[in-house]
């Protein structure tokens, strides 16, 4: 791990340094407990990302930290080096002590990136950690919801549905995976069954601190690769349109815009009265899986 040739001279910043992560391919931003604006201290006495500094994970930043000897980093791998000049720009022009250099340069994150992997929800400890998931996601486009269009929903019941109709998003006509990334559940996805040629993507959530590391494309690639081993001609899906930054990825992967389609996710979860807002506040969008459009 060395400083990159790339990145602006930072020896006015006694304190920060960004270095290139070869093996991981991240830029590193590493700071001391001293940056305030960027560190905070968590009730077990240790620094931790301040608030501010958590807004970063909306752009992929991963949080990192090391001890050397006495002394503490933390710092944040980002996917690239605007991010990272970025950041050292809103937080790294606090003074502060003279730093060892040699000790940064032989900084090594005590969370390396490390590639997400899919765990199929299959044991009870599984749907544990996938109802705690959903419900998090769910309260989350719930609030979304309400401030921006007005909207609410039964979110306990959509929870129980998720996890206790086995018809719904378990074998032989859907899947549900979960996200596994440095020992911890981080995110959430599922496939489902609408009709005899066509599936719905449902409930594709990636909690911030396991994004920027590929989660949520590993999820979408399996889940559409699971529907054409099902037989799917189409496969369907519904989200906020709100929710931009997930429409990128489903873009990316081939869906298209569509109209609201009969049986989705959400006609059981709406009034009559309200059903036509909803359908207004969403997007719909659909992928062809038999080669007639995009793949």
């Amino acid at each position: 791990m060395s400083r990159h040739p790339s990145i602006p001279n930072q020896d006015h910043l006694p304190l920060a340094r960004v270095l290139y992560d070869d093996a991981a391919g991240r830029w590193l931003v590493l700071l001391d407990d001293c940056y305030e604006d960027a560190v905070a201290i968590g009730d077990d006495g240790e620094p931790t990302p301040s608030v501010a500094a958590l807004a970063w994970f909306a752009t992929g930043a991963i949080p990192v930290s090391h001890h050397y000897g006495s002394a503490f980093r933390i710092g944040f791998a980002f996917r690239n080096a605007d991010d990272a000049t970025r950041f050292l720009a809103q937080f790294g022009t606090r003074r502060g002590p003279t730093v060892d250099r040699a000790r940064l340069a032989t900084f090594e994150p005590a969370m390396p990136v490390s590639k997400p992997v899919l765990v199929a929800v299959q044991t009870a400890s599984h749907r544990s950690a996938a109802e705690e998931l959903i419900a998090e996601y769910l309260h989350w486009v719930g609030a979304v919801a309400k401030s921006e269009y007005g909207l609410t929903f039964d979110l306990e019941a959509m929870v129980r549905s998720d996890i206790d109709d086995t018809a719904k998003f378990y074998p032989p006509t859907g899947r549900f995976y979960l996200v596994e990334h440095a020992g911890d559940f981080v995110g959430v996805g599922c496939l489902k069954r609408l009709e005899a040629s066509v599936g719905e993507l449902q409930r594709m959530y990636v909690r911030p601190h396991g994004r920027g590391i590929g989660a949520g494309r590993l999820l979408l690639q399996q889940l559409l690769a699971d529907a054409r081993a099902l037989g799917y001609v189409t496969v369907r899906l519904e989200s906020l349109r709100a929710l931009t930054t997930a429409h990128e990825l489903y873009r990316s992967a081939g869906f298209t815009e569509t109209g609201p389609y009969a049986a989705n996710s959400m006609d059981a979860f709406q009034s009559a009265s309200t059903l036509q807002k909803y359908r207004d506040s969403a997007l719909f969008m659909e992928m062809r899986l038999d080669g007639n459009g995009p793949r």
